[in-house]
């Protein structure tokens, strides 16, 4: 592999979707760059956190849209 980076990481996690071949294509790509397992982990959860933190704002903007009509 060329270039191995958290932007990389990252583009490659939100890349992902909800297909068979999505998720066992990033899948295998995890197993052959398993050398870089730390990375890969941290990159994971921080892009985890984020979408966590994305699901709580549009939640809160639904509630706060349902409420004020």
């Amino acid at each position: 592999m060329s270039t191995f980076s958290s932007a990389s990481l990252e583009k490659r996690f939100r890349g992902l979707t909800n297909t068979m071949d999505s998720i066992q294509g990033l899948s295998a790509w995890c197993i052959d760059n398993k050398k870089y397992h730390s990375l890969i982990v941290r990159q994971w959860i921080k892009c985890l956190k984020k979408c966590e933190w994305l699901c709580s704002l549009l939640k809160v903007g639904s509630v706060k849209h349902l409420t004020s009509d």
